[in-house]
């Protein structure tokens, strides 16, 4: 009965559409759709907007973006990716307190990668010994070098047929499984100026177990029982889960969630995110910065072992030294010669 009523009512509400010529379609079919659509996206850019405030055992609180696009489709020039990624938070327990601002970016061109830090602060004093040699570099573009980029990126980057077919697989598994059942439909809004269904999903917990197990099958790996059902508990939280499918291409071009818990023993949490996206298997430009200077992380990090050497000595190396120092100057009074050599 309840199907029925949705079903009805999301007719109801597109028949000014079907006025227009427009094909009407059922909540259901429009789902599916959807997630046929995702298995097709080779290029698009997309942001999540992410505030969280947690307490539990102390509190956590976060405020922060990521941009995200790339640009996978089988074109000349086309394989590109971007990120941005702009955080805040601090978090305080009893033992400590601790705060982060972090604004980076990381562009790839092919095989070429580059990297920009506009702000790395943080009272951590793990990370304050890294800020120094941050510093210098910090605003301008650091080409990273060629040498240093990890095989295994390199490995992704040149997929294999094997990995490929997982992937298909993956995409496959994606569309037949019912993660998400309709909750409630809510209208057609305006998402990039274009008409979309808005729907409220609520996750279907057996259908995350299904697929979490099937996909760590195809890779030959296994997740632990309390590990999805940890997962599967926090789907318990989301308190909305809206999105906003295009009536044409059916594209997801808009993620509402909220999620939200009060409890003595959850603690209090409250976390809402939202995913735009735009220009989905479009082209989208993503260039080279215009000037950047050669970089090899390897020395970055020969610099942080060297500062972490300072910071902290070996305590054996200083009983040595001051056993030295004590041998020369007995020697000293002796009468012995103690003068280094050439």
């Amino acid at each position: 009965m309840r199907r029925f009523k949705i079903t009805f009512l999301f007719g109801f509400a597109l028949l000014a559409l079907s006025a227009c010529g427009q094909e009407v379609v059922v909540p259901d079919d429009v789902l599916m759709k959807a997630k046929e659509a995702m298995t097709s996206i080779n290029s698009g850019r997309f942001q999540v907007d992410v505030s969280l405030d947690s307490m539990s055992e102390g509190t956590l609180n976060l405020d922060g973006s990521l941009a995200f696009a790339f640009d996978g489709r089988e074109v000349v020039g086309a394989d590109s990716t971007e990120l941005h990624l702009d955080f805040l938070g601090d978090m305080e327990t009893e033992a400590q307190s601790l705060n982060l601002n972090l604004d980076a970016e990381f562009i790839r061109l092919a095989s070429d990668y580059y990297v920009r830090v506009n702000e790395l602060a943080s009272n951590d004093p793990n990370l304050q010994v890294l800020i120094p040699l941050v510093n210098p570099y910090k605003g301008g573009w650091l080409q990273i070098a060629e040498d240093f980029i990890p095989e295994n990126l390199q490995a992704f980057q040149s997929e294999d047929e094997a990995s490929a077919l997982i992937v298909e697989q993956m995409k496959q598994l994606l569309v037949s499984t019912d993660l998400f059942t309709i909750q409630e439909v809510l209208g057609m809004k305006k998402v990039n100026e274009r008409n979309a269904y808005h729907l409220a999903l609520a996750p279907n917990a057996e259908g995350f177990r299904t697929y979490f197990t099937q996909v760590a099958s195809m890779n030959g790996e296994a997740f632990a029982p309390e590990e999805i059902d940890s997962f599967l508990e926090s789907l318990a939280y989301i308190n909305r889960f809206e999105v906003y499918i295009d009536v044409e291409n059916y594209y997801v071009y808009r993620v509402d969630i909220q999620m939200m818990a009060n409890g003595e023993g959850d603690g209090q949490l409250n976390l809402d995110l939202t995913l735009t996206a735009e220009l989905i298997n479009d082209e989208v430009q993503i260039e080279a910065p215009a000037s950047s200077t050669p970089f090899n992380p390897l020395n970055l990090m020969l610099s942080l072992g060297a500062s972490n050497a300072l910071a902290a000595p070996d305590e054996t190396n200083l009983d040595s030294e001051v056993g030295l120092e004590d041998n020369s100057t007995e020697a000293s009074e002796e009468g012995v010669d103690v003068t280094p050599s050439e």
